[in-house]
């Protein structure tokens, strides 16, 4: 180990639910983060519902 090396410790990994798709009208990225939930773009022209 080199001095001033960081010492990093195991962490358990958490899963966490992430989906992302464009938006069809003005394809900026939206973003779920759980199945069911419901995202509207910015725009205003798109709703991406679970």
């Amino acid at each position: 180990m080199l001095p001033g090396w960081p010492i990093f410790k195991r962490r358990r990994k958490v899963m966490t639910y992430v989906m992302t798709k464009p938006c069809p009208v003005c394809k900026q990225q939206l973003t779920k983060k759980a199945p069911t939930d419901t995202v509207q773009c910015s725009c205003g022209k798109h709703v991406w519902q679970g």
